[in-house]
Formats: C-alpha cells, sequence, structure tokens
C-alpha cells in the first residue's frame, strides 16, 4: 500500500523537466472551503482516516467522472482549476515569476509551464483552518507524513523541489535528505530550492540554476554577520559584547595551541563551514539534519565558550534565527554526531590566559602580618 494519499499531478512533459531540468514544486497542504463539513475535523483531518472519505466527499458524490473526482486527486484537480480560470493567487503569483513574466500571461504559457513540472502538497490530509503553524513546536505534525513524502521522492525522481512554504523548508531541512540551495529572491511567496540527492546536475547547471531563479547567495560573510548581530542585539557592540573567558594558568604553558577561534563572528563562519549553520536571505538558519535539542545545545555552548551578553541573548539569537529558543529541554545524555561536530568546533574558542597571582596574594598577606 502507497504511503501518500494525494497522488501527485505530473505533467505530461515532465520527463523533459522545466528548463530541461526534473521539477518537482511542493506546496503545504489543502484548504477546504466548506468549513462547516462534518467530516473536515474528523476523517480528513488525519492522514490515517481520510482514505475512507477518498469517494465519500460531500462535494464530489454524484459527479460524472468519479475516477477523477476524489480526494485523492486533489493536486490535478487543484492545478487544472486555476488553469481553467479558476482563481487560485498563490498560484497565478508563481507562474508569473517562474515564467519571469510582469504583465500578460496567455493561458496557453500557463498550461506549457504545469505541463513540464510535477506538484503535491506535503501534508496528507486537510488543515481546517487553512493556517501552516511554525515547524518547530509541532514537529511530529510534519514528520508524521515525511515517509509519505520520500516515497512521492522515489517515484518521480525530481532533480530540484522547489518548496512554496517556510515551514515545510524547516520540515526538510531537519530531516536532512535534500540538499538545500537557497531561498529563491521573489515576492509574495516564501519560496526555496533543493535539490534532491542523486540528482545529476553538473555544477555548470547549479550555477545557471542560481541565476536563473535568483537565488539568494548563501555565502556568509564576515561584515554580513557583524550587521546581523548588531541589528538583533540592537547594540553597535553586539559583537565585542561576546568577550573571551579568563583561564588562568600557574607557569607558562608551552606547545601548540588548536585555540584559534577569538571571537563570535569567526565562530559563526566556522559553524557554516560545516554546514551547522546557513543563510537564509537576511537571516540564519540552521543546517540539514539538526533537530531542536540541536539547535538548543548550539546556543549552549554560546554561552558557555563566550562571556556572553546576560541579558537579550535568547531574544537575540531567536531574531537572527528565526527560531524561538529556550523552548526544549536538552537531554542528559544528547551527544550524537552533530553534537559532537558542534564541540569540537566550539572547543576552538580561545580563552584569555592571565598567570595566577598567587605569589602576589602570598606577599599580601605578609605584609598584613
Amino acid at each position: 500500500m502507497k504511503k501518500y494519499f494525494f497522488t501527485p499531478r505530473v505533467g505530461k512533459d515532465y520527463e523533459k523537466g522545466f528548463h530541461g531540468i526534473k521539477t518537482l514544486i511542493l506546496g503545504s497542504h489543502f484548504y477546504c472551503p466548506y468549513t462547516d463539513c462534518s467530516h473536515l475535523k474528523e476523517e480528513c483531518a488525519s492522514s490515517n482516516t481520510i482514505w475512507s472519505m477518498d469517494a465519500a466527499c460531500p462535494c464530489y458524490v454524484g459527479k460524472e467522472d468519479q475516477n477523477y473526482y476524489k480526494l485523492s486527486n486533489s493536486d490535478t484537480i487543484e492545478v487544472d482549476s486555476y488553469l481553467e480560470g479558476f482563481p487560485y493567487p498563490s498560484f497565478d503569483a508563481f507562474t508569473y515569476l517562474m515564467l519571469n513574466k510582469r504583465d500578460y500571461l496567455s493561458e496557453d504559457e500557463k498550461l506549457l509551464f504545469w505541463d513540464q513540472v510535477a506538484f503535491t502538497n506535503y501534508i496528507q490530509h486537510y488543515w481546517p483552518n487553512g493556517y501552516t503553524p511554525p515547524y518547530e513546536d509541532n514537529e511530529s505534525l510534519f514528520d508524521a507524513d515525511y515517509e509519505a513524502f520520500k516515497e512521492v521522492l522515489t517515484e518521480l525522481r525530481p532533480q530540484i523541489v522547489i518548496v512554496w512554504n517556510k515551514a515545510i523548508k524547516d520540515c526538510l531541512l531537519s530531516n536532512g535528505d535534500l540538499q538545500f540551495v537557497g531561498m529563491i529572491n521573489i515576492p509574495i511567496i516564501s519560496t526555496y530550492m533543493f535539490i534532491y540527492e542523486g540528482a545529476e546536475l553538473s555544477p555548470k547547471q547549479l550555477e545557471r540554476l542560481k541565476k536563473e531563479y535568483n537565488i539568494i547567495s548563501e555565502k556568509i560573510e564576515t561584515k554580513w554577520l557583524r550587521e546581523l548581530l548588531i541589528e538583533s542585539f540592537n547594540d553597535p557592540h553586539a559583537v565585542e559584547a561576546f568577550r573571551q573567558k579568563i583561564e588562568y594558568f600557574k607557569c607558562i604553558q608551552g606547545g601548540r595551541s588548536d585555540s584559534n577561534i577569538d571571537n563570535i563572528v569567526t565562530l559563526l563562519k566556522r559553524c557554516a563551514t560545516q554546514k551547522l549553520i546557513i543563510r537564509m536571505g537576511n537571516k540564519l538558519n540552521f543546517g540539514p539534519g539538526l533537530s531542536r535539542v540541536h539547535k538548543e545545545i548550539f546556543l549552549k555552548l554560546i554561552k558557555e565558550s563566550f562571556d556572553a551578553p546576560l541579558k537579550g541573548t535568547n531574544e537575540a539569537f531567536s531574531k537572527m534565527f528565526d527560531y524561538k529558543f529556550g523552548h526544549c529541554k536538552i537531554p542528559d545524555n544528547a551527544n550524537d554526531n552533530k553534537i559532537k561536530l558542534m564541540k569540537s568546533i566550539f572547543s576552538m574558542v580561545k580563552k584569555k590566559k592571565l598567570k595566577e597571582r598567587r605569589e602576589k596574594d602570598e606577599e599580601k598577606l605578609v605584609s598584613q602580618n
């Protein structure tokens, strides 16, 4: 039995691809306008029970073509309705932007585009209020349908996946099976691009994609990080506020030290090199495979590695990462490979070494006696 309920709409020229690249458009979820329907908050609100409503939806009962008018065909019905003139603002805006159109867009142009791509929504049931909650605090809701999405990927084998919704993007990043390319710099819709693992894309094709889709640069530069810290803390001295911790020693220590990170900006850049953090437009985000526990440990290590500002650190980092820190308990036994990688990087943060003042203290005691 297949894991996904909603059958993806696959354009007749999908295998040829849009600009020669097999492209899957991934939306968030379906919205039912019949808010008074008794099934909406019951059978249709769960991935486990919606199957019973496939041919029993009151909207479709009695329709002539029962193979077409069923809930599991909603991906196709939704796109077809848009192509037939039904007002879908998000579809319209996205189609205009994908085709780089500003004025008139003909019906043939719309049809040609949607014939070259595949489309599906990620969530495998209806959400009664139509609102997409954030991924954080709702991981189980999104992750419940991840195996169904993986089955779609296995069947369609797209080269790129274009995601419409931030919460879905966060879910895909957390599960870590797709390679994140970046945020598509278009207005109106939050849109992101991923590469399907194993997709055959040459470096030249990838660079062309970044240019054509106006992908916001992933490169994390020192100047940009400093500005982000200053803006998030609302303090022109935010970077300097993260002071090196003091480490006392009894004698001059010889040998070479591996501690070569001397400020918060260098630390963040080192984490970016290891893909622990990535740039997402004008914010930072956590890299693929990082759970809420990883994120909380990240901030905990920052506080342990620097004399961080006592006030506002959680709030400022929440702004920087668009994630609410401090809402997840860290298990005592948490120590997987991601955590070990973080710890190895944070261990390179320099400490300000000061020689112990024992001799002076002893002289002071003698003088007092």
